[in-house]
């Protein structure tokens, strides 16, 4: 059986359809004011290298690229961007 998904949250799978990792975006977004994660700066084709996804594009194109991705750290060294793919493709679209 597979679970729902509401619509404001993502899904991601890792290693197999077994494993899965879930978070709510929204909830993020309204916690990083008092989380003050740390700013990091990325190049635009490294991301893109890190982070292969399937895009919309002509929702990309919709999108405002002034909105900050969200990234997490899964382990040492190794980000995955959870919020802003769409973003991140009309960024490199529109360089």
């Amino acid at each position: 059986m597979v679970k729902k998904v509401p619509d404001f949250q993502q899904k991601y799978c890792f290693g197999s359809h077994s494993v899965q990792l879930l978070w709510d975006i929204n909830a993020i977004r309204r916690e990083l004011p008092n989380l003050k994660p740390p700013i990091l700066q990325y190049s635009t084709k490294q991301l893109i290298a890190y982070n292969p996804s399937n895009i919309n594009v002509e929702y990309a194109m919709t999108t405002d690229i002034s909105e900050p991705g969200i990234i997490i750290e899964l382990e040492l060294k190794r980000q995955k961007l959870i919020d802003g793919n769409h973003r991140l493709y009309k960024q490199m679209h529109s360089e």
